[in-house]
């Protein structure tokens, strides 16, 4: 057919070129193809989403893009808590054991003290759960108050009562983390008295009292001294108290009953005659509010209670003022540097 068999081989080859030309464009255009099917795409996602290596009920796409956890593991941390239950019930972080950063593991604040493990203060006293649980050993759970008595020479403290107090506060209207209620109040009294000073004056109490004998500053305990002879502004006075956080008290000893430490015990908890005109005075009568920060009331009845602020157009809630004036951290350690800032009332 081909005269010159040359010529017929270099037209195959040329034919082969072509053809091999043509199929390596084919595949460049489909390897290629920019174009894009958001259906497929969904498609595609939906499929990876479902993947659950572990059956924890996290998806392998979540746990890798969105929480940061191991899908291949149902405990990323190895804590006791399962990613899952991290994520969806406790609402802490399942890849650290201590999500707050308070020395207290997720694990041991679930299943062991029952705090909330996502706030290193499951109630709002300004006492954080590790103090709680491994200095002060109280409740963690329900809102605590701490106060420390130190009382001078010939002072006898076993006159007063201190169960009058607590019941008081056991069976305030606070509700607790718990769904318990109430205020859990610890009194701590030294076996020694203190030393006596003459004329005790503000300035007295910070540097004798306050500054060296208060052992347990910085504790978040309020702190309360029953004396005699005390002096403010020159006059004899039945005590004063300090306005720091927690708040001190001075009571002059032949004041002192059950009734009127509590009523000073208001004052350090932050109920003053600035936020309701009941307080320390004769304004309003035992119906109107009935408090023991009502004058009408700490002298004419044996009454031992705060008010919840229900009774009258005039009446205060005593006792959402204490939890609201609590500070978040009643830490005071450093508040001796401060102590000329400090004011106080009669």
């Amino acid at each position: 057919m081909f005269k010159n068999k040359k010529v017929f081989i270099f037209i195959i080859f040329i034919i082969f070129i072509i053809f091999i030309i043509f199929i390596t464009i084919d595949t460049d255009k489909k390897d290629n193809n920019t174009s894009f099917n958001y259906d497929d795409f969904k498609n595609y996602k939906k499929t990876i989403s479902q993947i659950d290596t572990t059956r924890d009920g996290l998806s392998d796409y979540d746990e890798i893009y969105k929480y940061g956890t191991n899908p291949t593991t149902t405990d990323t941390t190895g804590d006791g808590l399962s990613d899952y239950d991290e994520i969806n019930e406790y609402g802490t972080d399942p890849t650290t054991t201590d999500t707050t950063g308070d020395g207290l593991k997720d694990v041991d604040e679930v299943t062991k003290y029952g705090t909330d493990p996502t706030s290193k203060y499951t109630t709002e006293d300004g006492l954080s759960d590790y103090k709680e649980i491994n200095i002060l050993d109280t409740d963690p759970k329900t809102f605590t108050i701490l106060v420390e008595i130190d009382y001078t020479e010939g002072i006898d403290i076993d006159k007063i009562d201190f169960s009058i107090i607590e019941n008081t506060f056991n069976n305030a209207p606070v509700h607790n983390y718990d769904n318990s209620k109430g205020i859990d109040i610890h009194f701590y009294i030294p076996d020694e008295p203190v030393e006596d000073v003459e004329e005790l004056t503000r300035e007295k109490y910070i540097n004798n009292y306050f500054k060296e004998t208060f052992e347990y500053k910085g504790y978040g305990f309020h702190h309360i001294l029953i004396t005699n002879n005390i002096t403010l502004h020159g006059d004899d006075v039945g005590g004063f108290a300090i306005r720091n956080k927690p708040g001190s008290n001075v009571e002059k000893s032949e004041y002192v009953t059950e009734q009127i430490l509590l009523h000073e015990l208001g004052h350090s908890l932050g109920i003053n005659s600035e936020d309701h005109d009941g307080v320390d005075s004769r304004k309003y009568d035992k119906d109107e509010y009935p408090s023991v920060m009502n004058y009408n009331v700490t002298y004419e009845y044996y009454y031992y209670d705060f008010s919840d602020g229900t009774n009258s157009e005039n009446d205060f809630n005593d006792w959402n003022h204490i939890i609201e004036n609590t500070p978040e951290n009643t830490d005071t350690s450093n508040i001796e540097k401060d102590t000329d800032k400090l004011t106080i009332w009669d």
